[in-house]
């Protein structure tokens, strides 16, 4: 075709080599990945455990604004992505899968690592922990994404809520809608050192389709993906330089 190139068909093989040989190089076994990523892993957790005092000192948003550094650039793709999306709240306990009343993250990567780095530690009074979460420990492919994300993780995205308003059933076919405000702070976790923040809102849709039985669960998990869209939006205009999924998609989970 006019216009078009064709490449080698030796250029293509290589390529596939390539990444034939990359998968067939990442460890099989949970303790290959231990030893792989595990040390990067663990500084990065404890770079996370050294953010509370930061977090609990910082000011609230009254603007939006986040001065990034020169690099690296921030990344919410799934293979190479550097921010970890986290409540506040969450940052006492990063061993313990919290019940929160809102949640932006389904995934917790510091729970993940702390169980598979043998970091475990029990929830404590007053903490309401997610006995139905599941770690992945057991398997070494999910092992090595979690290692290997924590281990990349250069920004936290601490979630500081503001105010929330549950979603409740009125009656067998409506609901009155839920609200949730919060402040996300955006910290360079290698000083660590607040790089600024912004805010968002959210609520529910206006409408939606539920399961009998499961009516609050649902308006819950639609208040939370709201959230979560809504984090997103903000985020993309507060990190002009972001790197995006094709779409613009982000993965912060």
């Amino acid at each position: 075709m006019p216009g078009s190139h064709a490449i080698p068909a030796a250029v293509c093989g290589a390529a596939v080599l390539a990444l034939l040989w990359t998968a067939a190089c990442e460890p099989s076994t949970v303790e290959g990945a231990v030893e792989k990523y595990g040390a990067a892993a663990r500084a990065k957790l404890e770079a996370l455990g050294r953010l509370a005092p930061l977090v609990d000192q910082a000011p609230p948003v009254v603007a939006d604004r986040v001065a990034w550094p020169a690099g690296p650039v921030p990344d919410a793709t799934y293979d190479d992505g550097n921010l970890l999306l986290i409540h506040v709240e969450e940052l006492a306990h990063l061993a313990v899968r919290m019940r929160l009343p809102v949640r932006v993250n389904h995934r917790a990567p510091w729970v993940d690592g702390s169980a598979v780095l043998g970091l475990q530690t029990p929830a404590g009074a007053g903490v309401a922990a997610d006995l139905a979460y599941q770690t992945g420990a057991e398997k070494a492919e999910l092992v090595v994404h979690t290692l290997q994300r924590l281990g990349r993780a250069q920004y936290a995205l601490v979630v500081r809520g503001l105010g929330h308003q549950r979603p409740q059933m009125v009656s067998g076919t409506t609901y009155q809608p839920g609200r949730y405000a919060a402040e996300v702070l955006v910290l360079d976790l290698r000083g660590p050192s607040l790089l600024g923040g912004f805010r968002f809102e959210a609520g529910s849709r206006s409408s939606m389709n539920t399961t009998p039985g499961r009516n609050q669960q649902n308006l819950d998990a639609d208040l939370d993906l709201s959230a979560l869209e809504a984090l997103n939006g903000a985020l993309k205009r507060n990190a002009p330089a972001l790197v995006t999924a094709k779409g613009g998609f982000l993965n912060l989970n």
